[in-house]
């Protein structure tokens, strides 16, 4: 056997990589994503390279794969017998409309193609179908709202998490010093010479400063800037984020309201004048703790499935193709299905 794949090899559709109870998970199950991921490489790497990378990333696949079928396993194990015997041809109508509804638009883009009869033959170029990838979503999704039913979608999170989470990450709650701000400018490059910008610079600057005339209303008519059709207006700009240093730094020296002189940079010559500025601080905890919540949540939910996982791998029989060989060492997958 060809240690790399081959028409009798790894790869071979019909060989099992995982049982998991009294299913098996075939190479077929899970190769055409990773056909497809692998396709853009076909021509560029030689084909020992190309079925070295497909074994690599059905090696990461199988553990998916397999917690997948135990989630939907579990699903089915812990159903009444008439709801699975009478009921669930009716689930899985609902899982098939949810995913055309959720799923199907997004592959019909990602496939350059208009309907799903298209979608499935493009995927059945690289082994793959779209019942697969029904079956594939419907038993991650049903897996996973069993699990859901057993560790709660909400775990209860209370206020002194919050409050130790918000000062164990302070730092992810800082806010910059932030400026709202108008500009002018001309570009050295759609000049003849460095003097004809700055004249024509110094030009817009007074028609503002000694004319009168609105700031954005000069910016429209003759600025350069990349925003000068919304009136050279910026909204909140946190220091030191601009690429231009010299205009971050007026941003937070001029006094509000005030045109600041011309300013010169590598691109060109610049009047600015802030329109509001908020200093350097951080998020009150008020404001962030409906994410941190979320996040704590997130957290715990993440936490509370690998227990439920690891609960169900001592409950349900499972083998992998891969069980009784090292990890691999010096080889990463250039990508991933």
């Amino acid at each position: 056997m060809d240690p790399h794949g081959g028409a009798t090899g790894e790869f071979e559709p019909a060989r099992i990589v995982a049982r998991v109870g009294d299913e098996v998970i075939l190479a077929g199950d899970l190769l055409g994503p990773i056909n497809q991921a692998l396709a853009p490489y076909e021509d560029k790497m030689p084909k020992d390279q190309i079925d070295r990378q497909r074994e690599l990333l059905l090696r990461q696949q199988v553990p998916v794969a397999v917690e997948s079928k135990m989630l939907y396993f579990a699903y089915l194990r812990d159903l009444p017998a008439d709801v699975v015997n009478d009921r669930m041809p009716k689930v899985w109508e609902s899982v098939h409309k949810r995913f055309d509804e959720d799923e199907l638009p997004k592959l019909l883009e990602k496939y350059n193609v208009q309907t799903a009869a298209e979608l499935d033959a493009k995927m059945r170029e690289s082994g793959w179908s779209l019942a697969k990838q029904r079956r594939m979503y419907g038993e991650r999704n049903l897996g996973m709202a069993g699990a859901f039913s057993k560790i709660g979608r909400e775990p209860e999170v209370t206020h002194d998490e919050m409050l130790r989470y918000y000062e164990a990450r302070s730092g992810d709650y800082a806010v910059r010093a932030q400026a709202r701000w108008e500009q002018l400018m001309v570009r050295f490059d759609r000049f003849p010479t460095r003097q004809a910008a700055a004249d024509a610079i110094a030009a817009m600057g007074n028609e503002v400063a000694l004319g009168g005339a609105p700031l954005w209303a000069v910016a429209k008519r003759g600025s350069h800037a990349f925003n000068a059709e919304q009136g050279g207006r910026h909204d909140w700009t946190n220091q030191g984020s601009l690429a231009s240093a010299p205009i971050d730094q007026a941003l937070f020296e001029l006094p509000l309201g005030v045109l600041s002189q011309i300013i010169e940079d590598d691109q060109g010559f610049h009047i600015i004048r802030v329109i509001e500025r908020r200093g350097a601080g951080r998020t009150p905890f008020t404001e962030a703790q409906v994410a941190i919540k979320k996040k704590i949540q997130e957290e715990k939910r993440k936490a509370e499935l690998q227990e439920y996982l690891a609960k169900l791998r001592r409950e349900i029989p499972v083998w992998t193709l891969y069980d009784q060989e090292p990890a691999a060492h010096g080889d990463s997958a250039v990508t991933g299905p």
